[in-house]
């Protein structure tokens, strides 16, 4: 299991998620047998510091382009989940994309539409940033959705980690003791 975190500032974003895609899926081309296939759930910051951070929507763009450079592997699956502070994403769909299996190129519209149509949906909608709840509520339910699969598990944190300073009605009561 892999959990890679990376920030949004940086320009050089996709090489480092791409190289790492790039090895599972050329180990394939140097061996006869598939390498395993792998669930990818990227966890998404929509905090209000994302407008500044991620101007240009970087976080997106990686997503698409992820889930186009895995078509072909077979066996591979694509999550997205999102937060912002605990409150806030309680009022929102915290699995914007639930898991589902990367179609070979060129035989899944329906895949390709309900996953460009998620990651247009992963826009800013909260103050704070709590990446609990995303741990919390969206991986638990992503886990959920795994079952007993032997497929390699890789969570992609997508956020500028910065601090926001939430109001005291935004933070959970069990942060507070």
């Amino acid at each position: 299991n892999t959990i890679a975190v990376y920030n949004l500032a940086m320009d050089l974003l996709l090489i480092p998620v791409l190289a790492m895609l790039a090895g599972a899926a050329s180990s394939s081309a140097l061996r006869q047998d598939q390498p395993p296939a792998v669930d990818v759930v990227f966890v998404v910051d929509a905090s209000n510091s994302m407008s500044k951070n991620d101007p240009e929507g970087l976080r997106n763009t990686l997503m698409s382009m992820t889930a186009d450079f895995m078509q072909g592997r077979g066996g591979d699956r694509l999550a997205i989940v999102q937060f912002a502070g605990w409150n806030e994403t309680q009022n929102e769909k915290v699995v914007l994309f639930p898991l589902a299996e990367i179609p070979q190129p060129g035989k899944g519209a329906d895949f390709e539409k309900a996953f460009n149509a998620a990651v247009a949906k992963a826009k800013i909608f909260g103050s704070a940033s709590d990446i609990n709840v995303a741990f919390e509520l969206g991986v638990a339910e992503v886990q959920k959705q795994r079952g007993a699969t032997k497929n390699g598990l890789w969570v992609i944190i997508l956020t500028d980690a910065a601090l926001s300073a939430p109001e005291p009605k935004q933070v959970r009561e069990d942060y507070k003791r």
